[in-house]
């Protein structure tokens, strides 16, 4: 026992980064243990004296890495084969969502940003479904509009929802193949191949496609076909240099001014941020072994409310069947 813990006392101090120092037969060797590879030496110099954030994010990976491969596959069996047998049969479901009316999680699990802007983005085209994003008032939530050739569903910043012109004045309502249903909190509209959630409360945008959808779809949101990075295409097919272009490449109306926007980077991320953001989405999460937590953690860093965010991740695992997670104060 005193073997093992020394051991996990030295793993613990090698993953924040410390240098150690080794004595060899006629020189010294300084060690800067790291979990992630380096190639050059000023990497290396700015991992001897590390960021904070970086220290917070080698915490948690070696947190996880305390959990046995065997038990975080027991775990994703629990969870996935009784609960979810269909969806472990390609082609597969697929959930993409939208925090804050601004962060963005695609498909393939790319971390992405867009203005709060009235010009209206699309997030997803299959076929003869789009789906859009706009914000006619600047702090209040987002407007979502879904269209197909006969059917236009639009759910406003103040929650009233408008089905060709009229407003929707019932729970519950079937137009041809799209079904709208309310409640206080939420809104649903699903077609044959695509689910939209709208969550009133933590501005939670959640759009879920089948598998059959599969390198077919277009948008701000991807193409869901397995590659996280070519989730940077303009509609040309062109990867975007910056997010200002992709975002503004996908707009409706290509005249419309887009407001600037950038990638929220770890280092400019206040402590106090970062470390609510991991406790969290991160530590004690029985989700992860599931559903990878990360992509959640760096929407956080830049939703407007951190809960939002762990909101986004928990309805996800909501999803699979995984309810029980471990207690949060949001």
């Amino acid at each position: 026992m005193a073997f093992e813990a020394k051991t996990l006392i030295s793993q613990l101090l090698q993953e924040l980064n410390f240098v150690s120092a080794e004595k060899e037969t006629n020189h010294i060797s300084a060690k800067i243990p790291l979990h992630t590879p380096m190639y050059s030496l000023t990497q290396v110099l700015k991992s001897s004296v590390p960021h904070p954030i970086m220290i917070a994010e080698n915490l948690v990976w070696r947190y996880a890495s305390f959990i046995p491969v065997p038990v975080r596959d027991l775990i994703w069996g629990y969870y996935s084969l009784p609960h979810r047998m269909t969806d472990l049969l390609p082609p597969y479901n697929r959930t993409a969502m939208v925090v804050s009316d601004t962060e963005i999680v695609t498909f393939d699990g790319a971390v992405l940003r867009a203005p709060r802007s009235p010009c209206q983005v699309v997030l997803v085209v299959y076929g003869t479904n789009k789906i859009t994003m706009a914000h006619p008032q600047a702090i209040a939530p987002s407007q979502i509009t879904f269209s197909t050739n006969s059917t236009i569903v639009t759910v406003k910043p103040d929650f009233r929802i408008d089905v060709n012109g009229q407003e929707m004045s019932t729970q519950r309502l079937a137009v041809r193949e799209i079904i709208i249903e309310k409640t206080s909190r939420e809104v649903n509209v699903t077609s044959p191949f695509i689910t939209v959630r709208v969550f009133r409360e933590r501005r939670v945008l959640s759009i879920k496609v089948l598998g059959w959808t599969f390198g077919h779809l277009t948008g701000l949101l991807g193409n869901y076909d397995g590659e996280a990075g070519n989730d940077w295409l303009m509609p040309s097919g062109i990867r975007a240099s910056s997010l200002h272009e992709l975002v503004s490449s996908w707009q409706e109306d290509q005249q419309c001014h887009t407001a600037p926007i950038s990638l929220v980077k770890s280092v400019s991320v206040t402590i106090e941020r970062a470390a609510r953001c991991y406790g969290l989405l991160e530590v004690r999460s029985i989700c992860s072994p599931v559903l990878n937590p990360e992509p959640f953690v760096k929407m956080c860093y830049g939703a407007l409310y951190t809960c939002d965010a762990a909101y986004a991740y928990r309805t996800l695992c909501s999803s699979m069947g995984i309810n029980h997670l471990f207690p949060v104060p949001c």
